[in-house]
């Protein structure tokens, strides 16, 4: 957080924008997973990626404070990648349902999810025909 606040605040650098936050999963490293916050200064005209590693339950703290756009993209990293933002003002599930296991972008997630869900065509056919026949 205090890297974060030199590099946007420090008039040697001036990154006042943040572009993205992106969580990465090395399932096999020493550290588990990464958060990487790619930054725009508009003055000097560069980008730069900072990447934070840590451990599976790990925290991280909450960049809303320094760049507002951060809020939704915690909350997409949290909702896909399970990394827990303190103090972040909303870590609500954004692109998976509120009652989904598990975060889908890990390397350990089943691919197949944690409940099996098929398709009936022949199911649908007869809901369809008693619908028809009812009214």
């Amino acid at each position: 957080m205090e890297v974060l606040g030199t590099l946007k605040f420090s008039t040697n650098f001036q990154f006042r924008c943040l572009g993205d936050v992106a969580g990465l999963d090395f399932i096999l490293s020493g550290f588990r997973l990464a958060v990487s916050y790619n930054l725009l200064s508009v003055r000097f005209n560069k980008r730069l990626r900072l990447l934070v590693f840590l451990e599976t339950l790990g925290f991280l703290p909450s960049v809303v404070s320094l760049f507002e756009s951060g809020c939704w993209l915690e909350r997409e990293v949290w909702d896909l990648l399970g990394v827990f933002f303190s103090n972040s003002p909303d870590l609500r599930r954004l692109l998976t349902d509120y009652g989904f296991e598990g975060h889908p972008l890990r390397k350990d997630f089943p691919l197949e999810g944690f409940l099996g869900i098929s398709y009936s065509c022949l199911k649908e056919i007869i809901l369809i025909m008693k619908a028809y026949a009812g009214s």
